[in-house]
């Protein structure tokens, strides 16, 4: 378990939460974190975890995980407005 000390939860008593972790040794850049985030992401939904939250801050990372998708082009700028600015209530209608 990992304790969180920062935020909103630090006063509460959700601040315990578990936390698992990957790394791709040999490449950098946006793109091996875009594949380290589409083998994490398969795994859990392999496993029938709901509810994944994923943080993506690492400016580059939505597009490229978009790429090769059936996405058109306003539908993708309105997914990268929303990614900007953190507004998951528009990621969730686009039915990305």
């Amino acid at each position: 378990p990992i304790l969180r000390a920062e935020g909103d939860h630090a006063l509460t008593g959700k601040r315990q939460f578990t936390q698992g972790g990957i790394e791709l040794i040999g490449d950098a850049g946006a793109s091996a974190n875009a594949e380290v985030i589409r083998v994490a992401a398969g795994a859990l939904l392999d496993l029938h975890i709901e509810r994944i939250t994923i943080d993506l801050s690492m400016p580059g990372l939505a597009s490229i995980l978009m790429q090769g998708e059936p996405v058109s082009a306003p539908m993708r700028e309105a997914a990268m407005s929303a990614v900007a600015h953190k507004d998951i209530a528009s990621l969730r209608s686009s039915n990305l």
